[in-house]
């Protein structure tokens, strides 16, 4: 983990194991070095500058016809426009993701296409709360630009815009959301495949949820699992780094121990 703003603040992780020359793996050796200054795991800083982003990609394309339907919505305009380019696309990590595009769009006019500026601010762990910024202007064949229009859609949701406090701790996230909901199944199922139990599985119970901002979400949950044994339930601590513009980017650790009705813990089992 590398934040090149400060001075002897990386973190590595290796793991090692010797392999014979007909590729039988020996005893693996793991080696962790911690930064010699300690830091907050989410600053500001911690985000970076923007980089460029594939207006291609499924999430930009996903960002995009939604802003286009909100200018649509707002002016009334049915299923008239069409997004027919993308440009300068950038995304930058900022308690979320802060994402940009210039947005070539058909049907806001009879005659001329609109140019069309978006800047998201998605926060895909909180429900409801993308922001987004739309500035539009129409321009005429010899790439003169009318008039620019703005366009704010606020979160429902009221949120901390830039304080510590939305980069700092471990905050409490409801455990029915979609998203802690959503990234739960999916935890659930990676541990049916990995002990074979098909549906047998059941999420019992969602606690001790958190959510935090680490260059993309820091999602922990305790889970309370029926059908991992025949008498029992299991309690799992799942830990998941999920980083949704991402292509296959979700990292989940979970470790699960079964509990008997007097609340003692068998052994522990990771996943």
């Amino acid at each position: 983990w590398d934040r090149p703003w400060l001075k002897d603040a990386r973190e590595t992780t290796i793991k090692c194991s010797e392999v014979d020359e007909n590729g039988v793996r020996g005893e693996e050796k793991k080696y962790e070095f911690k930064p010699k200054v300690r830091v907050e795991r989410d600053t500001i800083m911690s985000f970076g500058a923007p980089s460029k982003a594939d207006p291609n990609s499924e999430y930009i394309q996903e960002l995009m016809q939604g802003a286009l339907a909100q200018i649509a919505m707002s002016e009334g305009a049915g299923d008239r426009l069409k997004l027919h380019k993308l440009k300068d696309c950038t995304s930058q990590v900022v308690a979320g993701s802060a994402v940009e595009c210039t947005m070539v769009v058909e049907g806001l006019s009879n005659e001329n296409k609109h140019h069309c500026h978006v800047s998201i601010w998605d926060r895909p762990w909180l429900k409801d709360a993308r922001e987004t910024t739309i500035k539009c202007s129409e321009v005429d064949e010899n790439g003169v630009r009318g008039e620019e229009k703005k366009y704010e859609f606020k979160p429902k949701v009221r949120v901390e815009r830039d304080t510590l406090r939305a980069y700092g701790a471990p905050s409490e996230a409801d455990p029915n959301s979609e998203y802690i909901q959503g990234l739960m199944q999916s935890a659930l199922a990676q541990i049916a495949m990995s002990e074979g139990a098909g549906d047998r599985l059941k999420l019992h119970k969602l606690k001790d949820c958190t959510s935090q901002v680490v260059a993309g979400s820091a999602v922990e949950c305790t889970m309370v699992v029926e059908g991992l044994s025949d008498e029992n339930k299991h309690h799992c601590h799942v830990s998941i780094w999920d980083r949704p513009w991402l292509k296959d980017a979700r990292e989940t650790t979970i470790k699960c121990s079964e509990v008997d009705e007097n609340g003692v813990r068998g052994e522990e089992k990771k996943y």
